[in-house]
């Protein structure tokens, strides 16, 4: 008899398990809900990260024309390092400190609408003196939320500077270059 029960439990979990198309699934084999991130089913955010402070715990480098140089910031222990992100109820997000003229989170803001989800900044930059270094950056960012248990984010940008005047640092950096790079974000505080 528990040989049976056994076998019937099994055969309920390969069924409730995911097959290779299910976008629901995490690196485990568990399965989310499945509402969970998909906006056309009504789903909308799996859930909406916590405001706070964040630390990028894995770095993935793309181009860094720019010469930003964000390995450093991985793993930082140093609360200054950590991201900024804040959240409401109704799915509005910021990554970063405010930056640029007009005011907007550095690595961007917009709607959290499902799983993967686009936010934006494009705004002017004035470098504070004594540099004299300005410039307009577009950042496009692409925030997932794929962690059932809500602790970590993951964090896609690009970040495109254009019309780059009096810039002097760092050097061999053009009128224009373009940074990509890839975060996962991990809740500190």
């Amino acid at each position: 008899m528990k040989t049976i029960r056994m076998m019937t439990a099994l055969a309920l979990l390969a069924a409730a398990g995911c097959s290779s198309s299910d976008n629901n699934c995490t690196e485990a084999g568990a399965c989310l809900d499945a509402s969970f991130g998909d906006a056309s089913t009504g789903g909308g955010a799996p859930y909406i990260p916590a405001s706070g402070l964040y630390q990028a715990t894995q770095y993935t480098p793309g181009t860094d024309e720019c010469m930003f140089g964000l390995a450093a910031a991985t793993n930082s222990t140093n609360p200054a390092d950590w991201i900024t992100v804040t959240t409401d109820a109704s799915g509005g997000i910021k990554v970063g400190k405010p930056k640029g003229s007009p005011a907007m989170a550095s690595l961007g803001e917009g709607q959290l609408t499902g799983m993967t989800n686009t936010i934006t900044r494009s705004n002017h930059v004035t470098v504070a003196a004594p540099s004299t270094c300005q410039y307009d950056e577009s950042v496009t960012s692409m925030v997932t939320l794929d962690d059932a248990t809500q602790k970590t984010i993951g964090l896609s940008v690009t970040d495109k500077l254009s019309s780059r005047t009096m810039c002097d640092t760092p050097a061999g950096v053009g009128m224009t270059c373009t940074t990509t790079w890839s975060w996962r974000l991990t809740f500190k505080q």
